[in-house]
């Protein structure tokens, strides 16, 4: 089916079609860019701490290998089939997904980035299918990414032209009128893009099994069912265009960092490191949107399924003097607040960084009365530059370096970081 639905001329009406473009098992993937040796061979990515698998190859999904189990549950699988595991490079694949991203955005004025392996594009092109093709040849040839390319009326058509797409013998797919109903009537109820699962198992009761049976439905029995998101994702699979491009990346009013340390924390000196370390994380990601926040939240937790063990948790909420994008201020904050809520005679598994009461600066009222050091604004952009040409961390505030922390996370398969780090920049022999 995928090759003979395509077609070089408009849809009725001249209506403009969407694309969604989205990276083939986008972290497995990854980690073949650079490794040749790798081409058609099964590839996994580990979660945080090398414990369950998250990502799959293509070649590892024909094997059967169930998303999300712990490593050692199907180690002899792995071992069998000489499976290539990976510990999870987030520096390499946000990277890679910037990289494809700006390709993607050069090709349209109106882009959505959906996620990091996935955006859609509106495309007022005489021939998108033509476009498509040199889109998708463009950025594997210019960062290595197999992608695939849905089109369709509308967002919620382009993701099912897309999952066809992705089977179908060039990665390509035009959805277009004279075929909708027969698409529909073969795609599972479960995979339209907004139906969740409890939604799934809803429908299925009332004998609605496809796509096509859900657009039977009439408008005011989904919207009281439903609600009006269900509604407009009616309208779109009927090729009536109802959910927006949100081309603007929208400012986090919150911003986590949260992790697990790579082994039980006993000591206070490691846990102020561990915690200072996920500041830095949460800061950096405030400063790329040039925000300010006033407060931080700092979680602690024991492990809970080590039963054995005493558990205890605890939070504290530090507020700052003002509104602040100065990492010294948060990482005193930090300091502070860890030490009021550490006990002694616990194993610590997690500590979580919260940055709340985010604005932007043009947001913030100032403060008459308060006094602020001019410097520490030379000092943040300084130390911004730099991190920002040579590499997050390159210039870090009170943290000790090195990678034989106990806090720090397991990554023992982890690749190198080949387009961040001058180090880990490939070599030709």
């Amino acid at each position: 089916m995928g090759c003979s639905y395509f077609c070089n001329s408009l849809p009725k009406g001249g209506m403009m079609p969407i694309a969604l473009i989205d990276c083939n098992s986008f972290y497995a993937s990854c980690e073949k860019i650079f490794r040749p040796d790798l081409k058609d061979r099964p590839v996994v990515v580990l979660s945080n701490n090398d414990g369950c698998i998250v990502a799959m190859s293509s070649e590892a999904k024909k094997l059967k290998i169930p998303r999300g189990a712990p490593l050692f549950k199907v180690k002899e699988l792995i071992d069998r089939y000489k499976v290539e595991v990976f510990s999870s490079n987030y520096t390499l694949y946000g990277d890679i997904s910037s990289r494809v991203m700006s390709i993607i955005m050069e090709s349209t004025d109106t882009v959505e980035v959906y996620s990091i392996d996935e955006a859609f594009a509106n495309w007022n092109f005489q021939d998108p299918i033509d476009y498509a093709y040199l889109i998708r040849k463009r950025i594997k040839m210019w960062t290595g990414m197999p992608v695939s390319i849905g089109i369709a009326e509308t967002k919620t058509l382009a993701k099912i032209a897309n999952h066809i797409g992705k089977k179908s013998c060039n990665g390509l797919f035009w959805l277009q009128e004279e075929y909708r109903e027969e698409i529909l009537r073969d795609t599972p109820i479960e995979d339209v893009w907004g139906i969740g699962r409890q939604l799934a198992l809803f429908l299925r009761s009332r004998n609605i099994m496809t796509a096509y049976d859900f657009i039977q439905q009439e408008d005011w029995w989904v919207k009281k069912h439903l609600t009006i998101v269900g509604l407009r994702t009616k309208w779109e699979l009927q090729g009536r265009a109802s959910i927006n491009f949100e081309e603007e990346v929208k400012e986090n009013r919150a911003i986590m960092s949260s992790k697990s340390f790579g082994n039980p924390i006993t000591e206070l000196d490691d846990l102020l490191e561990g915690t200072k370390s996920y500041v830095h994380d949460a800061f950096h990601k405030m400063s790329k949107q040039k925000l300010k926040a006033k407060s931080i939240t700092l979680y602690l937790t024991t492990n809970s399924f080590r039963k054995n063990d005493m558990q205890y948790r605890n939070s504290i909420t530090m507020e700052l003097e003002d509104y602040s994008d100065y990492l010294p201020d948060f990482i005193k904050a930090a300091d502070k607040g860890i030490r009021q809520i550490f006990r002694e005679g616990y194993k610590y598994k997690k500590t979580s960084v919260l940055l709340t009461d985010l604005k932007l600066p043009k947001e913030i009222t100032p403060d008459l009365f308060t006094l602020k050091d001019p410097r520490k604004d030379k000092i943040r952009d300084c130390v911004n530059e730099l991190n920002m040409r040579y590499g997050k961390g390159t210039v870090v505030c009170n943290l000790k370096r090195g990678s034989g922390n106990r806090w720090t996370m397991k990554r023992e398969l982890l690749s190198p970081e080949y387009t961040t780090k001058w180090k880990d920049l490939p070599k030709v022999n």
